[in-house]
Parts: structure tokens; sequence; C-alpha cells
């Protein structure tokens, strides 16, 4: 009888260890993390995609990865990439070879010892960067895009943008430009 006794202590041992231990490794203690969208809703082809991971106290979370998918209408995948975040918590994946249309962007961060999991699922629609008119001085007659002569191409109203400073900037029309980091 004591025998049985000692098994099930035993087992009820082994069981307290287990959940303690499983606990301690979820770490509940993490800092909740989240991932912002920075080039959302119309976005032109052949442009800069960037995403931005923080803390819920602003802190950047840097020098990790995060998952970017983007799926089509017909549920397939058209990019699918791991992506390094920088120092300042952004990672920018460049869309090229994804035509017009609408998309699902699936954005996932999988977490580490000091920041919990998180993703974030938005609507985007990729619209052709064809431009049908340029004045003699290089600006574009659509709707606050130009033509950047030092970026080769054509910059749109609400493009991210990676600038010579190591920076990223988002072109607010008419040649106007916002820090975003």
């Amino acid at each position: 009888m004591d025998y049985n006794k000692t098994i099930i202590l035993l087992v009820a041992i082994l069981a307290i260890i287990l959940v303690v231990g499983a606990v301690f490794m979820m770490n509940p203690f993490k800092q909740e993390s989240k991932i912002d969208i920075v080039t959302n809703g119309t976005v032109h082809t052949n442009t800069t995609f960037l995403v931005k991971s923080t803390g819920l106290n602003n802190t950047s979370i840097a020098n990790e990865n995060v998952s970017i998918e983007i799926i089509d209408n017909e549920s397939k995948v058209v990019v699918d990439e791991d992506v390094k975040t920088n120092e300042y918590g952004e990672a920018a994946i460049e869309l090229t070879n994804v035509s017009e249309g609408n998309y699902t962007v699936n954005v996932t961060f999988e977490g580490n010892d000091e920041f919990q999991e998180c993703s974030v699922e938005e609507d985007i629609e990729i619209v052709d960067d064809a431009v049908e008119e340029v004045s003699q001085d290089n600006t574009i007659v659509d709707e606050g895009a130009y033509y950047s002569e030092q970026a080769g191409k054509t910059i749109y109203t609400g493009e991210v943008q990676l600038a010579p400073d190591g920076h990223y900037w988002k072109h607010n029309g008419n040649n106007e430009w916002v820090k975003i980091d």
C-alpha cells in the first residue's frame, strides 16, 4: 500500500514540475508587441512595402525576422518573404513582379525572449505605376506623383522610400515628404 502512495506522490511531483516548467518556457512576462503596416491602402507596383514592429511602449524590435505574405483574390500566395528588421524595427520588401489587383497582406512576428508573438492582416490594392504625362521639370501630372531622377522612377503619393540617409520617408504629394522612422 505504501508503494502505491509513493508512486502517486512521485507522479504528482513530476506533473507539478512539468506545469511549472511549461509556464517558465512560455514566459508570461514577455512584452506585448505590435506590427504596423506603414505602406497601406493603395500601393503602386514596383514600390517599397514597409512594416514596423514595436513593443507597446514604442520600443523598436530590431534585428528580428518578420514574415510578409501577400495573397491574391484567388488565395494564391504571390509573396512569401522573411525579412530582418533594421535598428528602427522596420522591414521592407520591393513589390516587383506583383501585378495590379486586390491583395491581403499577412505580417507575422514569431516573438523572441523579450517580446510576444504578434501578427496583422490588412487588405491593399496595388495599381500600375504607369504615368501618362511628364512636364519639362520632371514633375508628373498625376495626383501628386513625380519622377525622381535620383531614384530613377516615379514616386507616388503615399509611397514609402528608403532615402540615402538610411531613413524611410513617405511621399505626401507635390514633392513633400515626411520621415516615418
